[in-house]
């Protein structure tokens, strides 16, 4: 059975759990953007929690199914039609031979996923089917999902299937709390800076990616001119570069960076710090 891509938006790929622990090699741990929605996507249908699935940005995606099958839909708040018919994403959807199935652009949130029954057929590298375009590694064939790609099941399934958990059908925020250690870095900016990162609201700018995005806030000022060798960096690291323009490093952020990091996000909120919006309002609390 295929899924024949009609429409594939522009950072549409297929992501799994990741590949941790070849950081020393350069390579980031990549995976899903938001875990959380990823995993109950796959549950959803039946699939293993970090079984490979499309992560589709917001833009949307259009596809024919040449087949039957079982999809889940979870993520980012969006309008979904099968054959120009609006379908309910709070329970699994039935999809037969010939269906299109539309997502439009996103509305609420960055990222959604489409989990198909019986898994996704993906490149394995370095034990992950994550797709990291840079070096192309993963996925389908190592890049983006395009239109006119045929992507395929490992084992087509109708499935009843389960629903949607409460928590995952909720209107999407806009004002957003995000929980965060100090970073390697935090003692050498001032006591103002030190207090601002908690006291104030930063705006995410339209600068966003699976590397990471960039937020806007007061400016966090050094007590010293600081001349910092490249260091290590993981998921969710604030580097705090000249001005007011910060950058938040995600999934598939470089290993190594040399702008001092005066916090680092809490692991659970990462999957948060996905799914925000430009313009949308975001603060930082210790953990």
């Amino acid at each position: 059975m295929t899924i024949e891509i009609n429409k594939a938006g522009f950072m549409t790929t297929i992501q799994d759990g990741g590949r941790p622990g070849y950081a020393h090699m350069g390579i980031p741990g990549s995976g899903f953007m938001d875990q959380d929605a990823a995993k109950v996507a796959n549950k959803m249908v039946g699939n293993a929690d970090h079984a490979p699935l499309l992560e589709v940005a917001v833009a949307g995606i259009g596809l024919t199914i040449h087949g039957d099958c079982t999809l889940a839909v979870v993520g980012a708040q969006a309008q979904v039609l099968v054959n120009q018919q609006n379908k309910d994403t709070t329970e699994c959807i039935e999809l037969s031979q010939g269906d299109q199935l539309d997502i439009k652009p996103l509305t609420g949130g960055m990222w959604t996923y489409l989990a198909f029954a019986g898994g996704l057929v993906a490149d394995e590298i370095l034990g992950s089917c994550s797709t990291l375009p840079l070096a192309r590694l993963g996925g389908h064939e190592g890049r983006r999902i395009q239109k006119g790609d045929k992507l395929r099941l490992i084992s087509p399934a109708t499935v009843k299937g389960h629903s949607k958990p409460k928590h995952k059908q909720r209107p999407h925020n806009t004002i957003h709390s995000l929980a965060a250690n100090r970073g390697p870095e935090f003692d050498l900016f001032t006591a103002k800076a030190q207090q601002d990162i908690t006291r104030q609201a930063f705006i995410m700018t339209k600068h966003i990616s699976r590397q990471g995005m960039k937020i806007t806030g007061s400016e966090l000022l050094l007590k010293n001119k600081v001349d910092m060798n490249s260091c290590g960096l993981v998921p969710g690291s604030l580097q705090v570069t000249p001005g007011v323009e910060y950058i938040i490093t995600h999934r598939d952020s470089q290993t190594t960076g040399g702008y001092p990091r005066i916090i680092v996000l809490a692991r659970q909120s990462l999957n948060q710090l996905a799914q925000i919006r430009p313009g949308e309002k975001l603060y930082f609390y210790w953990v």
